[in-house]
């Protein structure tokens, strides 16, 4: 993989594309390995990494204390890794946290109480209340960063300095 890896790297033409590299095998090989393969792709020359799944608080402190490079966390509802806020997350020392489903799965909640209220009443009329307006839908939704105001926000899309840890 660290191949692969160098290859993607060596490739990089805009020197603002951030080159994050992901593993998966704390479910195959455990944790230790994880670390390994985390602390090789930064040898390589990645300028981030994402542990996938890490299982306890403890595993998760243990990422961005190991690994010297910024850490990336996927934060899912349900998963195998403990679900944490944003706050603790920082305070554990990632330098950015995914939340990749939170907003698909409340669109999809939206989506199945307005068509039972429809079924149910004939109009959407109970749950519109809720909903975006009209001139909101018109002009797109734009991303919101948790850690927009804070100073780590600044380590990305670029990060190159251990000030992002």
């Amino acid at each position: 993989m660290a191949a692969k890896l160098a290859a993607a790297i060596d490739a990089r033409v805009d020197p603002g594309f951030v080159v994050v590299a992901r593993t998966d095998a704390i479910a195959v090989e455990g944790f230790e390995a994880a670390l390994d393969r985390a602390r090789a792709y930064v040898a390589t020359g990645a300028d981030a990494v994402f542990v996938e799944a890490p299982e306890t608080v403890e595993q998760l402190s243990r990422i961005p204390a190991e690994v010297p490079a910024p850490a990336v966390l996927n934060m899912f509802a349900g998963g195998r890794t403990p679900y944490l806020d944003a706050t603790e997350v920082e305070r554990l020392g990632f330098a950015m946290m995914l939340v990749p489903s939170d907003p698909q799965r409340a669109a999809l909640h939206a989506m199945v109480q307005t068509a039972s209220a429809l079924r149910r009443d004939g109009s959407t009329r109970a749950v519109s209340s809720p909903t975006t307006s009209a001139v909101r839908c018109r002009t797109g939704v734009r991303s919101i960063s948790p850690w927009s105001t804070q100073s780590r926000a600044r380590c990305w899309p670029r990060p190159t300095t251990r000030a992002c840890r």
